[in-house]
C-alpha cells in the first residue's frame, strides 16, 4: 500500500543538505552561539562582509559591528542571556550598519530568530543589503530636503521679524520637524558662557518633552549644542542613550528618545545658535540630511544678518532724521515773533526727508522799534549747505549790531564767506530787510544779493518787486550792494521767498514760475500774512504733486490796518488792481 503524500515529502526534505540550502540563499545568514561566537556563515554573508571563505567562523560577532555601537550590542546581548528575552526577536527587521573588512559600513536589514540545537541555543541572523533601497530613499529624501529649504526660505522671508534665534526657531523647527519626520526640537542661543534654550516645537501631545529638554541652560562645550559649537558643523547622534556627549540622558530615557541631529547657525563668522531635533525611534546617520541642514543653518544666519543690518540702517536713518530736524530747527526761528503793528507768517520745506536744507530765514529785533528780516539760499544741500547757512545767519546778526543799512550787512557777510579761503567753494543768495516802526507807519529798507526780489502786495494794486538785484554773496570781494527804501501801508504785505517756490516743477518739468506767483498774490491782496503763506505753500505743493524737489522758504510781513481807535478794519478788496508792470 503506498505511503501518504505528506510522509513522502517529509522523507524527501530529510534527505536535503541543510548547509546546501543555507548556502544557496541570496540573503546573508550568520549564526552565533550564546557566547557571541560565529558558528556558521553562508557565502552570501562572506561576500557582504568582504571576508574570505571560512575567515569569519570562530570569531566574535562584535567584530562585524561598528565600534560606536558595540557598547549597546553587548548590553542587549547580555540582557538576552540573563532573561532569555531578546529585545529584538519577534519584532521584525532592524536596520543597522555592518562593518566590512575594508572599514566601510554597509546598511543592512537584520531579522533575528532563536533556535534550540543539540549543541545549545543559537541565534540566526538574516541580513539583506539595503544599499539600493537606501539610495532610492536618499533620492526621495533629497527632494524632501529641497522642499524643506524652499519652505524655510519662504517663511523666513515672510516673517515679521527675524533678528534672533528665538525668531528663527519659531519658523525652522516646525518646517524641518513636520516634513522630515522628527518629533521634537529646541533652538538655542549661544553666548560666551554656553547655550540658552529660546524656543521649542513638538508634535501634538509631546510638549512635555520640549519642556524637559529645555529645562536648563548648558555650559560652554556641554551637550549637543556644545559639540556643534566646537566643530562648527552638524552632528548626528544615532543613539543618544549610549552617547557620552549627550548630557540629558535621563530626559531621553524618560521619553524614549533614540536619535537626534543638531546644526549650527552662523552669524558674522561665529556660531550664533544651534537647532536640535529628536525622534523616538532609531535613525541611522543620514549624510544627505546633514548637508541639507547645514545649508539651512547658513540660510538662517544670512537672513538674521540681513535683518539686523536693515534694523541698524533703519535706526541710523531715524537718528539721522532726528539730527537733521534738530539741525534745521537750529537754523530757523522756532516761531514768528510778535512785532507790534505787523503780522509775520513763515513756511519752510526741505527737499527730501532727512536732508538739511540750504534755505533759511531769520527775524530778530534791533531795539524796540527796529527789526531785521533775512532770507537766503545756500549753494547745494546737506552738511556743507548747513554750515554755510549757519555762517550767513550769524554773520547777518553780527553785522546788524553795527550797521543800520542792509546793504552794509551784505558786505560784512560777503567778506565772512570769502574769508573762508579760496579752496572753499561757498556762495549763497540772500535778501535782508530792516523795518523801522513808528507812529506814522512802517518803513522798509530792502537789499538783495542774487536773491529773488521780494514782492510788495499793495491794496489796491498788483504785486511789484521790491529792491535791486545784486551779486551773489561769496563770489567777489569788491561786490557792492544797494538799499531800496519803501513804506508799508496798512493792509499791504511784503512777500520774501526762495527760488524753491518759483522753480518748483510739475510732472512735465514745467516750473511754477514768477507769473503764477504774481497772479496768486494779486488774487489775494488784503489777505492776512498767514493766509498768503498758506496759499503759496498749497499752490506750490499742488503744482509739484505734493513733492518738494528743492528747499523752499517763505516769509510774509503785513502791516495791520486799524481805525482811529486802534481796532483792525476790513480791507477794501473791491478796489481795482493795477495791471502788471
Amino acid at each position: 500500500m503506498p505511503e501518504p503524500a505528506a510522509t513522502s515529502q517529509d522523507a524527501a526534505l530529510d534527505a536535503l543538505d541543510e548547509r546546501s540550502l543555507l548556502a544557496s540563499l541570496s540573503d546573508a545568514i550568520v549564526v552565533v552561539d550564546e557566547a557571541g561566537t560565529i558558528v556558521y556563515v553562508n557565502p552570501a554573508a562572506e561576500r557582504m562582509a568582504q571576508r574570505p571563505p571560512g575567515a569569519m567562523v570562530g570569531g566574535p560577532l562584535i567584530d562585524l559591528i561598528p565600534e560606536r555601537y558595540r557598547t549597546a550590542h553587548q548590553q542587549g546581548f547580555g540582557h538576552y542571556l540573563a532573561t532569555g528575552r531578546p529585545r529584538f526577536l519577534g519584532h521584525g527587521p532592524v536596520q543597522l550598519l555592518l562593518l566590512r573588512a575594508d572599514g566601510t559600513e554597509l546598511p543592512v536589514d537584520l531579522t533575528l530568530s532563536a533556535h534550540e540545537t543539540s549543541r545549545g541555543r543559537v541565534i540566526v541572523g538574516a541580513l539583506r543589503d539595503l544599499t539600493d533601497r537606501i539610495g532610492l530613499e536618499r533620492q526621495e529624501a533629497t527632494v524632501r530636503y529641497m522642499d524643506v529649504t524652499r519652505r524655510i526660505a519662504t517663511q523666513l522671508a515672510l516673517a515679521d521679524t527675524m533678528l534672533t534665534m528665538a525668531d528663527a526657531g519659531e519658523v525652522v523647527l516646525p518646517a524641518i520637524g513636520e516634513v522630515l519626520g522628527w518629533d521634537v526640537g529646541v533652538a538655542w542661543q549661544i553666548g560666551p558662557d554656553g547655550g540658552e534654550p529660546v524656543s521649542g516645537w513638538s508634535r501634538p501631545g509631546l510638549e512635555a518633552i520640549v519642556d524637559d529638554l529645555a529645562a536648563r541652560a548648558l555650559h560652554t562645550g556641554e551637550g549637543m549644542p556644545g559639540t556643534v559649537v566646537a566643530s562648527g558643523e552638524p552632528v548626528w547622534f544615532d543613539d543618544i542613550a549610549y552617547d557620552p556627549r549627550f548630557v540629558r540622558r535621563a530626559v531621553a530615557e524618560r521619553h524614549g528618545l533614540r536619535s537626534a541631529v543638531a546644526f549650527p547657525v552662523h552669524c558674522g563668522g561665529e556660531v550664533e545658535g544651534v537647532i536640535e531635533l529628536f525622534v523616538r525611534r532609531p535613525r541611522a546617520i543620514d549624510t544627505g540630511a546633514m548637508v541639507a541642514l547645514a545649508g539651512v543653518g547658513t540660510l538662517v544666519g544670512q537672513i538674521i544678518e540681513r535683518e539686523r543690518a536693515r534694523a541698524e540702517v533703519a535706526a541710523a536713518r531715524a537718528d539721522l532724521l532726528a539730527l537733521a530736524r534738530a539741525l534745521q530747527a537750529s537754523l530757523l526761528p522756532p516761531m514768528p515773533p510778535a512785532i507790534p503793528g505787523l503780522e509775520v507768517a513763515t513756511a519752510y520745506h526741505a527737499a527730501g526727508e532727512g536732508r538739511v536744507g540750504g534755505d533759511f530765514y531769520d527775524v530778530f529785533p534791533l531795539g524796540d522799534s527796529r527789526w531785521v528780516v533775512a532770507i537766503g539760499d545756500a549753494r547745494g544741500r546737506g552738511p556743507e549747505a548747513a554750515a554755510l547757512t549757519a555762517l550767513a545767519r550769524h554773520a547777518i546778526r553780527a553785522a546788524a549790531v553795527g550797521h543800520r543799512s542792509p546793504a552794509d550787512m551784505m558786505r560784512v557777510v560777503n567778506q565772512a564767506i570769502i574769508g573762508q579761503g579760496d579752496d572753499v567753494e561757498a556762495f549763497l543768495s540772500a535778501a535782508v530787510v530792516v523795518l523801522d516802526i513808528d507812529h506814522d507807519g512802517i518803513t522798509l529798507r530792502v537789499s538783495s544779493a542774487g536773491h529773488p526780489l521780494p514782492y510788495l502786495v499793495g491794496v489796491p494794486g498788483c504785486p511789484e518787486p521790491a529792491g535791486d538785484h545784486g551779486l551773489l554773496l561769496g563770489i567777489l570781494a569788491t561786490a557792492r550792494f544797494r538799499d531800496r527804501r519803501l513804506r508799508l501801508a496798512p493792509g499791504e504785505a511784503l512777500v520774501l521767498y526762495t527760488d524753491g517756490v518759483t522753480e518748483a516743477r510739475d510732472a512735465t518739468g514745467e516750473q511754477f514760475g514768477d507769473e503764477r506767483l504774481r497772479a496768486l498774490l494779486a488774487g489775494r491782496r488784503g489777505r492776512t500774512a498767514a493766509e498768503l503763506v498758506g496759499a503759496i505753500e498749497a499752490a506750490v505743493l499742488a503744482h509739484g504733486g505734493d513733492a518738494v524737489h528743492d528747499d523752499l522758504a517763505v516769509v510774509v510781513l503785513r502791516a495791520e490796518q486799524r481805525d482811529a481807535s486802534g481796532l483792525p478794519v476790513a480791507v477794501d478788496l473791491d478796489a481795482p488792481p493795477r495791471p502788471f508792470s
